[in-house]
């Protein structure tokens, strides 16, 4: 199940490709001149958008990354998380004390002034 792949050069080339398809939006955005806004704002989303599509999706590299994600996220949902309530004790606990901490420094600070 944890296997070790060595990134062939297939997945290196196809890498090359995303980068190119990458540099070419950005190259396009700046080098075409004359367009729309929008026309011209296309050109690197949609390079990034088939970029990210080449990597996750056609390389082997981005499928493990989407099976890890995957299985993180079921991990975490297996995962019995305590009840919220003692998130909201805690949370005024940690209010008050700073409160205090608060008054205490800033009347040290008068005192200190006024002497």
């Amino acid at each position: 199940m944890n296997e070790q792949t060595p990134k062939s050069s297939a997945d290196n080339f196809k890498l090359l490709i995303a980068a190119a398809f990458l540099g070419g939006g950005i190259w396009a955005y700046d080098g075409v001149k004359g367009l729309p806004p929008y026309v011209n704002l296309a050109f690197p989303i949609g390079g990034v958008l088939i970029a990210l599509l080449i990597v996750f999706f056609w390389c082997d590299m981005g499928r493990r990354l989407l099976r890890y994600i995957r299985d993180s996220t079921t991990e975490v949902k297996k995962v019995v998380w305590e009840a919220s309530r003692c998130g909201a004790d805690d949370d005024v606990r940690d209010f008050v004390c700073g409160g205090v901490c608060r008054v205490y420094r800033r009347g040290g600070q008068l005192d200190f002034i006024v002497v």
